[in-house]
């Protein structure tokens, strides 16, 4: 593993690693954290790599790795949502951000796009719930508390134009 890391081979090198974790456990019976931290830091590399060479299909391949290995690490989650975003794909990218959610509950970011994400997708009251998360944990957070005041005026303008479009004899009511 150690030779294909150096040679910048990070798939291969994840590969080797995780047989010498492998072994480790089943047939010594320890946990080898040099060797799961390998393995973890190659998948890792193997995606910059990917990314450098602008390769969404080894950087996808490098992620699912990732998330097999590693299913409790929400970096790899993070990553995935962050590739459907770059490809305007709201609703694979909030699959990745709700199952983030689950495993860090506290964060608020991910609150703040899981609220960008269904404005997206046009649904403006579970938009407003996730701003309203991500303030609850953060309420100095700018940003979710801008989008969540663009939903209320927006909101706002629509009741006026509605107003404006009665006919004369509706508004007397």
């Amino acid at each position: 593993g150690v030779n294909y890391y150096t040679e910048q081979n990070f798939g291969e090198a994840a590969e080797y690693f995780n047989k010498a974790f492998r072994m480790g456990q089943d047939y010594l019976g320890v946990f080898d954290t040099v060797s799961y931290e390998l393995v973890n830091n190659s998948i890792k590399m193997e995606m910059q790599q990917s990314l450098n060479n602008q390769d969404t299909t080894a950087f996808l391949k490098a992620i699912e790795l990732g998330r097999e290995k590693f299913p409790e690490d929400v970096f790899y989650v993070i990553s995935e949502a962050n590739v459907w975003l770059s490809k305007n794909d709201s609703e694979k990218a909030l699959a990745c951000l709700q199952e983030a959610s689950k495993m860090v509950s506290d964060n608020p970011e991910i609150y703040y796009a899981i609220g960008v994400n269904y404005g997206n997708l046009n649904d403006t009251e579970k938009a407003i719930e996730a701003y309203e998360k991500a303030i609850e944990l953060k309420p100095d957070y700018f940003e979710a508390q801008y989008n969540l005041g663009a939903i209320y005026v927006s909101k706002g303008n629509d009741i006026s134009t509605e107003a404006n479009n009665l006919p004369f004899e509706e508004t007397e009511k």
